[in-house]
């Protein structure tokens, strides 16, 4: 084979294709889980509220919005938020068993973030 222009330029073309595929590869496989992770996180606010509005409705005899109301002047928010998040172990173990590791790492992050919240309300 002579080398020639057209053979060292083709070499380098097939070459970039390669390292093309590759990085969208890796790309695409990086974005994935950035999507499994900001999916859990989600999973982990929405059962965050869920498992608060629940508590709400078995445990207090009022509204919900008279029961938050109460738990803003009494200064239990954090109380309600801390009990609420109590079904995101249910979504973060759920998870686990299922062998979606990122997505549990999102109801983690949400639990993390629901913690601040709380650390937030019973500070200030």
């Amino acid at each position: 084979m002579k080398l020639t222009v057209a053979n060292v330029f083709g070499t380098l073309h097939l070459n970039f294709v390669f390292v093309f595929v590759f990085v969208f590869v890796f790309y695409i496989k990086l974005m994935n889980v950035k999507k499994e992770v900001i999916i859990g996180f989600l999973v982990g606010l929405i059962a965050n509220t869920i498992g608060t509005l629940l508590y709400i409705l078995l445990f207090s005899n009022f509204s919900i919005k008279e029961t938050y109301q109460a738990a803003v002047t009494q200064g239990h928010v954090g109380s309600l938020l801390a009990l609420g998040a109590i079904l995101n172990l249910v979504a973060f173990f759920g998870f686990l068993k299922l062998k979606r590791n990122e997505r549990a790492k999102g109801v983690l992050i949400a639990t993390m973030l629901t913690a601040f919240i709380i650390l937030y309300y019973k500070v200030f």
